[in-house]
């Protein structure tokens, strides 16, 4: 008899935890629910609306070189041109830009404003930047294409942005 009543407390315990998650789950994505993904496959040199600002890149140049250690490093440098339509400065979030060799990804990038040879964090109201961007990789397999990735939102939509930077 006890067993069975321990069971039965049991078993309630565990349906009422289960649908509490479930309530919790719900309500927490409820907010979240709309948002859709867009793939947007793009073209070299071809501008497109992404983070608020205009920008277009152009095919990534490599130069290996060796680190302190001695190992070949891969550098890419992807020229870039970035414009700010806007009439408030726009902080630059290089956290949104990802160089993507099938999965492997870079961790660190760079965007190097040409005239000022400055790393880029905000651009100023109707201004055009025009740079590099600057990643590197420590494998050598030149033989797997990369992309830059940019994701970026608008409103409920999340854009991902594809461009072939080096084939």
């Amino acid at each position: 008899m006890k067993k069975k009543l321990y069971l039965a407390l049991v078993l309630i315990c565990l349906i009422l935890v289960t649908a509490y998650s479930i309530y919790q789950y719900r309500a927490t994505n409820k907010n979240y629910a709309g948002y859709k993904l867009s793939i947007v496959n793009t073209k070299l040199d071809t501008p497109i609306k992404a983070l608020g600002l205009t920008q277009a890149f152009g095919k990534a140049k490599t130069e290996v070189v060796e680190d302190d250690m001695l190992n070949k490093i891969t550098k890419f440098s992807i020229p870039f041109t970035i414009k700010n339509d806007t009439n408030k400065d726009a902080t630059f979030h290089p956290e949104f830009y990802r160089l993507m060799r099938g999965e492997d990804m870079t961790q660190s990038i760079d965007f190097i404003d040409n005239r000022t040879k400055k790393r880029v964090y905000s651009i100023p109201p109707y201004t055009t930047i025009k740079g590099e961007a600057k990643f590197t990789y420590n494998d050598m397999n030149k033989t797997v294409p990369l992309q830059l990735n940019i994701n970026s939102r608008d409103g409920m939509t999340i854009n991902l942005f594809k461009i072939p930077v080096y084939k």
